[in-house]
Formats: C-alpha cells, structure tokens, sequence
C-alpha cells in the first residue's frame, strides 16, 4: 500500500487520508456543509428556546424542525467538521462515538415513532401544545431518524481507507442528500410529502440540512486512491468544470419544472375561478329568476280588481256566505297554482280574515312585520328569511296589498303569500351541477356587525338563520361578502377548512351568495401533476448525470490521446519555439531591416534545425523576387532559383506561391510534390526534404517571404506551421515598426515645422486668437492676446478669460460660447474685454470648430478684432445722418414757414404805414409785427441748422471775432459767472462767417449762464492744433492737417450721457417750458458742419460741460472789416419792374408795395413767364 512506503526516519502519517486531504480541496467543500447543518441545528433550538416559530420553520406555518432533531445536526456538525482535518485520534473517536450514539438514537425514535408513541424528553423543558387532531409537534418524524441513520452508516464507513467500504459511504451519502432533496422539491412545488398522513413529516430546514449533510458526507468519501488517480488522470479543473456544468443543468431543470408547475397550477387555479363565477352567475340568475316570478305573482294579485271587490264585499257583508266560499276559492287556487306554501288574507288591523289551509293559527311576527310598510306604500313586498313563531322553520313570505275599487284607492287588507324556502330555494342552492364532494352554495346576509347564513349547509344541520359570525373575520368568504365585495379567492370556510370561494351579491335584494370548494378537492389534479413532474425531473436528473459522466469519460480518453501526441510533437515545437523567441529578442534589439534579416535566418538555421533559409523580397518594378538574406545549406542552389509572380513552373513553389496570394505554402514531401518538379532534383541532391514559404505583409501588402528547408518529409506539421507563420508576422510587424519609426520622425519634422508657422503666424497677427478643448476650457492664447489684457497665459487659460470680460456681456457671451459647443458650428458675438491699461475694448469674436486627425470634433479656434474704433466711427456716422435728415426736414419747413412770414410782416408794415398815428389798431399791428420777427428769428435758426441760410464765409482771425463777442457775453452771463478768454499770440485765419461765429458763442454763453443759476466760471480758449492720423484713429472725425481749436468750457450742473447723446438735436432742450427753443446747439452744430469743422462735448453731472470745436486754418489773407451801413428810407418812382414769384401772396405783396411807391409792376409766377 502506498501508506507503507515512507523513507527511513520519517514520522508514520495519524492516518492514510491524510496525504489525500492536504492534496485535495475537498474539505472546504466538506467544512461548508458541516457550517450549514450546524447553523440550522442551532437556529432552530433558538426558535424553541424564544419561543419564535419563525426560526424553527421559518413562518411558513410547516412543521417546524423539532428539539430533537436540531440537537443532533450539531452533534453531527461537529463530527463532519472534525473529518475534515487531517486524522487524529482524538478527532477520530470522537467522530465514530457522536454518530454511533447518533445512530442509536434515530434508531429509537424510529421505532417508536411508526408505533405513535412520542417521548417528552424530545424537548426538554420546552412546553409544547399539540393542536387536537393534528400531527404532533416537537417531535423528531420518522423519515428524519432514518436519515439519521443513514448519516450514522455513511460516517462509519468512510473511516476505512478500503475502496469497497468509501465506495458504500458515498453511495449512502448520495442517497441522504437525493432523500432530502426530493423532500426540499416537494416544499419548493408547494404539495410537501407526508402531510395528512399518520405520520410526522420533515420539516423544510431539516430536509435542507440533510442534502448539505449529504453532500458532506460524499466529498468526506472519497477514498485516497481515487483521488490520487483522478488528480493524476486529468485535470482538477476540467473535473470542477463537469461538476459546476452538472450543476448548472441540474439548477435549469428543477428550474424549468418548477416555472412549467407554476404556471400548470396559475392555469389550474384560474380554471378553478372560472368555474366558480359560471356556477355562481347560475344561481345569481336563477335566484334573481325567482325573485322576479314572485313580484310578477303579487303584481297580478295587486291589479285585481274583481278579487279587490271580493275582499270589500266581504268587509262590508261578513254575513254573505256566497262571496265568502268565493272568495276562499280565490285563496285555494292562487295556494295551489302557484306553489305557496300557506295563504293568508289580513284586515287593515293585521287581523286574519281568511287563509289557506285552514285554522292556521296566529301569523308568525316575521309575516306580520310588512304589514305596515306595504298598507302605507300600497306595494308589494318581500318578508325575508325569517323563522315561524308556529313550527320554528324558516320560511319567505310575498306581502300584497289590495286596494279598493279605483274610486278611492284606499287598502282594504294585505295579502300573504308564504313560501317554503325547503321545497325549492334550498334543493337548488344544495345542487351543485357538477360531481363534488366539498362544494356546496351559501347564501348570506348581513345584520349589523354579523353575516347570518340563510340556507341549510352540507357540513353542518339547522345553521339557517342561526349560524352567524363577525363581519371581522377576514379570512371567511361570507364576510367578504357580506361587505360588498365580488372576488374569486382562498379563504377558510364556516368549518375552518381552506377553500376557494366566489362571493358576489344578488341584484336587488338584501342577499349575498358564497359559491366554494375545500381547497383540497379543487387541487388534486395538481398533486397528481406534481408528482408527474417530479418524476420527470428525477428522470432527467439521472439522465443528464449519466451523460455527464459518458462525456468525461469521453473527455479522460480525449486527454490521453491529446498528451500523447503533445509529448511527441513537443521536442520539434520546442525548436521552433527557441528560434520564434530568439528573433523576437532580435526584433528588439536590431533597427536596420537588412541585418535582421540575416540574423533571422542564421537563428532558423543554428537554432531550428532547418537545413536551409533564405528571406527573398519582391521587386515592384520588375515583379520578381531577389534574396535579402540567407543562412544554412546553400551550395548555389538560390542563385538557381528565378521567381516572379507570372505563371511559369519556375514560379509555382511554395516562396511564389506565397508571395502571390499572401499566405503560407508548405511542401512537406518535395520528392512527391509536383509543384517542386522544377527543383526537385537540385533540392534533394542537397538534402532538402521539406519546404515551406510564409509571406512578410506590411502594411496590408506582400513585401516578400521567409522560406525554410528541413531535411525530413512532413516536418511542417499545425502547430509549426502556426508558430512559424507567427515569426514571419513578427518580422513583418519589425518593417511595419521600422517603417513607422521613419514617418513618425518625418512627420515629427513636419509637425514641429508646422506648429513654428502656426506659432509665428499667430504671435505675429494683430488678432487676438484662441483655442479651447472639448471640456469648453481655453488652452492657448497668442501673444497679442497676452500683451492686450496682460496677464499671463496660467491665469488666462481654462475659463481664466472670463475675467476681464465686462459684467454686462459676460452672461451672452458665455451662452453663445457654449451654446457652439452644442453643434457645433462656427459662431461669432461681439462684447468687451478689458485692455491691460484697464480700459474696455470692444471685440468681434469669431469662433471656428476644429477636428482631430480622425475627424472627431476636438473644441473651437477663434480670432477677436477690436472694434472700439469701427464702433465709435459707426456711431458718429449714425447721428451725422440723422442730424442731417433733420436738418434737411427742418430747412424744407422754415423755407416754406418764411414765405408766409414774409407776407405777414409786409401786409402788417403796409398796414401801419397806412394808419394814423393815433389809430387804435395801430398797437395791435405792431405787437404782431413784433411775434412775426420773433417767429423770423426762429426760422433764421432753422436755416442756419439746415445749412441752408445764405452763409458770407471769408477769412477772419478767429482771436478778433473772441474779442468783439467777449463784451456781450459779458452782459449776458452776468455778474455771478467769471468769465475768462485765453487767446493765443498769432492770429488763427479761418474761412467763416464772423456773424455766425458769434452766434455759436453766443449761444454757449446762454446755455452756461442756465446751467449756472447761482454762479460759476466760464471760459472761451483758442489755440492751433494739428489732427494727425492717430488722433483721427482714436476719436473717429477730423482730417489730417492744421486746425483752430476753440474749448469752451463753464462749471454748471453738466450732462449725464443720455443727455450728452441729444444735445445737438432741434428742439431738445433740457429747460422748463418757455425758457428755451432747443434750437441753440443744433445751430451751433448745422454752423460748425458748414464751416467744415467738428464739434465734440465733455461732460459729466455736476462737473460742468467743455465743448471743444475744430475749425479748418486757412493761410493768412486779407479779413473782413466791419462795415457801417445806414438806414435809407423807402425809395419811390415811377419806373416798371417786373416781379417773379411763385409764392402768390408774396407776389401780391410786392406789387402792393412797390404800387403804393409809384412804380408799375409787372407780375409772373416764374422765370419762363417772366422771360
């Protein structure tokens, strides 16, 4: 035996399964099991011990685990445990005495159990009630002692190391866990085994806990010389791989029958309800049926009106005997025809006058107990159930009234139908139409908080009327019903017993009906099934065990073969294995294709073997092959070959034939090959047996081939093959590389010169330009984007750039930026950015979108211009239209409004000069002489604004127009403003007109002495100045060359910018009403545009307003002198003019006028009238 071979000094093993246990993993597995039972052992005594039912059966209201029996799986825990160490013999004793006194026990219970008597030392002061007439609990059940013993019998007969005794143990063990799986099955399916039979079922966990201890036990044994040769015979992990498969199959088949079983059952139980609501709708409609009939019968009897006069001929004349036998043959017929049980005719008092059969004695009080609601309602109505005061049965009773003839409709009695619910109701109730032993129909009411049942029962006598429980009962279908409820469900019936009920109420009535079937019966069928199904499953089980075990051994056989062709195919691939690693450390170290290549085939030949190897590549341009490389055996045979890609013999072996359809060839037989005919001779001559040719591909294309030359036939077998065509992609993959390497520091070079131009373009642009990843964080920025805002590209990147965006376009200028990102597609917005002297600049930014190399979108490069400058100059321009616009408008206007004043002025001076001095009217006429030159002045200054007054515009030094206007700003600032000139020493010439000079002047003056109420300072400066190109840059107007510039500045009140926007428009005035036209400064402006000059305000609140105005210098030419014209009077004559005169009144003025003068007058309305 193997125990007994062991080297001299070596301590004797405690046991001969102790080399298998350190060999195997099995006592993991075995450890798991003994973990588990003795888990449920102890769980179980905690539930007794608490007094939780839970933890002995897990709520599932099953048999719970007894006392007993969880005491004994954590005795046999133990002894599993301890088997699962390397023997001692400690450990050993102790095992055999727990599972033989295990065994002792279950033995006893056994027995005493299938003889019905059951021992109280089973649970030891645990008090237990056992419900009458049903199996006992606490108690160990028989078929848990006889898995006891068969755990005892396993446990003893895996303690031998003989293969005859382990084979046994796992045999018992198999059959304690298939026991206790089929019982787990038949919890799982829901139809557990044993229950309702004499004897005590096992509860779930305990069968549970006997399929692990089942298992333990089987991997427990397992005998030391199986394993060794299983371990030796295959692999341990293709032997766990067949377990877990097994497994997983046995996992879907219990699965599969358990998923076909529910739904068999769903399907069962649904047909079950079906079944139930038909039976149900039956006797709904048939009850309903009856109830109808009855109210028809009382109908009739209602509407009866030679009947009626019966009963009132016999209340008024008792004493009429004829009438009185008639009307009793009413009675008897109506009795016999319809089936009542007895007839009764009251009086209005309740008093019986007649009745059918006779002497029936006092009426029951549940009869009488309608007679008041039908004689008030005049209807018919329905006495229910009730119970008679006379013979205590239950009986209905149809309640009619009659009513006098139609001439007063007032009752004349009741009359009472009594009906014997035995005769019909309760039959039809009790017939169930199919064979049943448990169904049977209820019918109910409810009365207050209770449900009376109002029918004679199968199970149970004289329960109508008197069988009543609580409406609370919740688990009683009569209650669900009685609460309104119409379902199909399982509930407990009025013995206890689970049933399937169909409750619903009975239209127009106070009834409820209770269709059921015990549970027991309605689900039989599916007992039967299950056990079909269990069958079936076990068949499988058995069926899939077995042809898991063909194909492991298939696959034992398979592996044999395998290793035996592996040992002998190993010392060739061992060869081939050296050269692959070997080039491969060449690939790495060597960079120049054409030493590789020698290298490669030095190793094929020192290192494989191989008599012969060459690497030949192929010319592009002439279509044949030429050899790179070479090692081994050559002696002139490759300067023989000539190989091209044509169809020649010579190009048919196995290197053309590689290079041309870019795979492998092999010729493992050049002696028999007939595509080596041509070389046959030459190759064996020199010891070639076998060939074969691999392509070298780069990049997608055949650049050549390795071939190599053995000195056997059929050396190149799959496994060569595959590893050779491997080593000939590894020296392909090194060209690819080298290749690779070559375009990577040329494109390198080209990447690095690119980005240079990128860089020096962009530094060098006057465009601030920036790029930005997909995470919508800037990652570069140009030089002049640093030197604009400066700061440092650290705190610009990332979304740093938002920092020196103005507040008030950072909120749009974020959106359009993000929103791009959406698209994405190029976009473009305009906001402020601060300028590094902390001025804001105006910027067009335009966003593009960029893509990587593959095409994906990578983020945005963009470029912002500064528009400060097109801004300002866009700006200007708008307002010299408008100003223009208006001024074109307002010229049109006072041309047209002068014409007419004109015409008054004239007629008003004729008017005058034709009154007398101390004419009353005279006054009259010269106050509207005086508002007519008031309204002239104001049309004057709309000309001047409109540039279309006629302007005298001759050299003037503008220092002697400062000084001839200074006395009269004087008088009009008055004496609370200070008022200052500062004049230069050389004279400033321009080409204006001095009056309209002073009248810009004077109109600054007026508008400083407002805005200074309480006093001030007031300043007029002339200076020259040159506007250069920068200056016209930087403010938007001018024209390079020479200028008078004249600054007029006061400390008033000043403008905010709104204002400072409108200063120049007609009629803007920011005086109260009557103080102002607002004509000033738009005179002020249309002058200075007609003088070709330019005019610009500073001004802010409170900081007084400076008005600065640039006048085109002229050189030096001889000024305007002021000349003294006189008044001459009127001049009179006798000549002829001829006056042309569109304007009709002003044409009649002048000849008015020059008529009074003595002159004749011609008149015409135009040029071409008066030629």
């Amino acid at each position: 035996m193997a125990a007994d071979l062991r080297h001299k000094g070596e301590k004797p093993a405690a046991h001969p399964l102790s080399v298998a246990w350190r060999a195997m993993p099995f006592q993991l597995l075995v450890r798991i099991c003994s973990g588990f039972v003795a888990l449920t052992g102890g769980i179980a005594l905690l539930g007794w011990m608490l007094g939780s039912p839970f933890l002995s059966n897990l709520g599932s209201g099953t048999i719970p685990v007894a006392p007993s029996t969880a005491l004994l799986f954590m005795l046999y825990a133990v002894a599993l445990f301890l088997r699962s160490f390397p023997p001692q013999r400690g450990t050993y004793w102790t095992g055999l005495i727990i599972t033989s006194a295990g065994a002792v026990v279950a033995l006893t219970l056994f027995s005493l159990s299938c003889q019905g008597i059951y021992l109280e030392v089973e649970h030891p002061g645990i008090p237990i009630i056992h419900p009458a007439g049903e199996n006992p609990i606490g108690h160990m059940s028989p078929a848990t002692a006889l898995c006891f013993l068969l755990a005892s019998l396993s446990f003893l007969a895996s303690s031998t190391n003989r293969l005859r005794f382990a084979t046994m143990a796992g045999l018992l063990a198999a059959l304690l866990a298939g026991s206790g799986f089929v019982f787990v099955l038949a919890y799982v399916y829901g139809a557990p085994l044993l229950y309702g039979s004499s004897y005590i079922p096992p509860a779930a966990l305990t069968s549970l806990a006997f399929v692990f201890l089942g298992s333990g036990l089987l991997a427990l044994s397992l005998p030391p010389a199986w394993l060794a040769r299983l371990q030796a015979e295959s692999p341990p992990r293709v032997l766990y791989a067949f377990i877990l498969i097994f497994f997983f199959l046995a996992a879907g088949i219990i699965i599969t029958g358990f998923v076909t079983y529910q739904n068999h059952e769903q399907n069962h139980s649904a047909g079950v309800a079906r079944q139930l609501s038909a039976i149900a709708e039956l006797k709904v409609s048939e009850l309903q049926q009856f109830r109808k009939e009855r109210q028809e019968d009382a109908n009739l009897l209602s509407k009866n009106a030679p009947f009626a006069a019966l009963v009132q001929h016999y209340q008024e004349h008792p004493e009429d005997q004829a009438n009185t036998q008639e009307l009793q043959e009413w009675l008897n017929k109506f009795r016999a025809h319809y089936q009542y049980d007895q007839v009764r005719l009251f009086d209005t008092n309740g008093a019986t006058i007649l009745s059918t059969p006779g002497n029936l004695g006092q009426a029951s009080a549940g009869e009488r107990k309608m007679l008041p609601e039908v004689l008030q309602s005049g209807q018919p109505a329905f006495s229910d159930f009730y119970r008679s005061d006379n013979d205590h049965r239950v009986r209905l009773a149809l309640s009619i009234p009659i009513l006098a003839r139609q001439d007063d409709n007032r009752p004349l009695g009741v009359l009472s139908l009594r009906i014997d619910p035995e005769k019909y109701l309760y039959p039809f109730l009790q017939r169930w139409p199919i064979p049943s032993q448990t169904a049977e129909t209820l019918l109910v009411r409810r009365e207050g908080q209770e449900v009376v049942f109002l029918n004679e029962l199968r199970f149970q006598k004289n329960t109508a009327l008197a069988l009543r429980f609580p409406v609370s009962q919740g688990d009683l279908p009569a209650t669900w019903a009685a609460l309104g409820q119409t379902r199909v469900a399982q509930g407990l019936d009025y013995r206890g017993v689970p049933v399937v009920a169909d409750v619903r109420p009975i239209p127009d009535s106070p009834w409820f009906l209770v269709s059921k079937i015990d549970i027991s019966e309605a689900y039989a069928p599916l007992r039967e099934h299950l056990w079909i199904m269990g069958g079936f499953v076990a068949i499988l089980l058995i069926g899939v065990g077995a042809i898991m075990a063909l194909v492991w051994q298939h696959q034992r056989v398979a592996f044999f073969r395998e290793r035996l062709e592996t040992g002998a195919a190993l010392k060739n691939l061992n060869r081939v294995y050296a050269v692959l690693s070997n080039i491969n450390q060449t690939i790495i170290r060597v960079r120049d294709p054409q030493e590789l290549f020698q290298t490669a085939c030095r190793i094929a030949v020192e290192d494989g073997g191989f008599r012969l190897a060459w690497i030949g590549l192929l010319d592009t341009a002439s279509g044949e092959v030429t050899q790179a490389a070479s090692a081994g055996m050559d002696d002139g045979y490759l300067a023989k070959l000539c190989i091209s890609l044509g169809n020649a013999p010579f190009d048919q072996g196995p290197t053309g034939s590689a290079i041309r359809e870019g795979c492998y060839c092999v010729a493992n037989d050049i002696e028999h090959d007939a595509q080596m005919a041509p070389w046959r001779a030459e190759a064996l001559r020199r010891g070639y047996r076998s060939s074969a040719a691999f392509p070298l591909v780069v990049f997608g294309t055949v650049r050549g081939a390795i071939s190599f030359y053995a000195d056997q036939p059929h050396f190149f077998n799959t496994n060569e093959v595959q590893l050779l065509d491997e080593l000939a992609r590894d020296i392909s993959f090194a060209l690819e590389f080298s290749e690779q390497e070559e375009s990577r520091r040329q494109a390198e070079a080209a990447l690095r010169e690119s980005q240079q131009l990128f860089a020096t373009v962009a530094n060098t642009s006057p465009a601030l330009i920036w790029m930005s990843g997909l995470d919508k964080g800037c990652t570069w920025f140009n030089e002049p984007w640093m030197a604009f805002t400066g700061r440092s590209l650290e705190k610009e990147l990332g979304d740093g750039w938002t920092a020196g965006v103005h507040p008030d376009d950072l909120a749009h200028c974020l959106q359009v930026y993000t929103k791009a990102f959406e698209t994405p597609q190029p976009f473009a917005m305009e906001y402020r950015l601060r300028r590094h002297d902390g001025e804001y600049r105006w910027l067009l930014d335009q966003g593009h979108p960029r893509y990587d190399a593959s095409g994906a979108f990578a983020g945005f490069i963009g470029s912002c211009l500064d528009l400060t400058e097109h801004r300002s100059l866009e700006k200007q321009m708008r307002h010299a239209v408008k100003m223009e616009s208006i001024g074109t408008l307002a010229g049109g206007v006072a041309h047209d409004f002068n014409n007419i004043l004109m015409a008054i002025i004239g007629y008003g001076q004729l008017a005058l000069m034709g009154m007398a001095s101390d004419d009353p009217q005279r006054l009259n006429i010269k106050n509207m002489l005086e508002g007519a030159d008031r309204a002239a002045r104001l049309t004057k200054d709309l000309l001047l604004f409109s540039r279309k007054q006629i302007s005298e515009r001759k050299p003037v030094d503008l220092n002697e127009v400062i000084k001839r206007v200074e006395k009269f700003i004087v008088r009009v600032i008055g004496e609370d403003i200070a008022c200052e000139t500062r004049l230069p020493d050389q004279p400033l010439t321009v080409l204006a007109d001095s009056y309209q000079l002073e009248q810009v002047l004077m109109n600054f003056a007026t508008n400083a002495r407002d805005a200074m109420p309480r006093g001030g300072a007031f300043s007029i400066t002339a200076e020259q100045t040159i506007l250069s190109r920068d200056f016209i840059a930087a403010h938007g107007f001018g024209k390079p060359g020479p200028f008078a510039l004249l600054t007029v500045a006061d400390s008033g009140s000043g403008m905010d910018e709104e204002t400072r926007n409108r200063i120049f428009e007609p009629f803007f005035t920011t005086k109260e009403v009557g103080r102002g036209t607002g004509l000033g400064l738009a005179v002020v402006y249309g002058i200075i545009k007609q003088h070709d000059g330019y005019i610009n305000v500073y001004s802010e609140p409170g900081r007084g307003a400076t008005f600065r105005i640039y006048l085109p210098l002229i050189v030096s030419e001889a000024q305007e002198k002021p000349l003294t014209k006189e008044e001459a009077p009127p001049v009179r004559g006798t000549e002829t003019i001829l006056v042309a005169e569109d304007d009709t009144s002003l044409r009649i003025l002048a000849r008015t006028a020059l008529t009074q003068f003595g002159y004749t007058v011609i008149e015409a309305v135009d040029g071409e009238e008066a030629v």
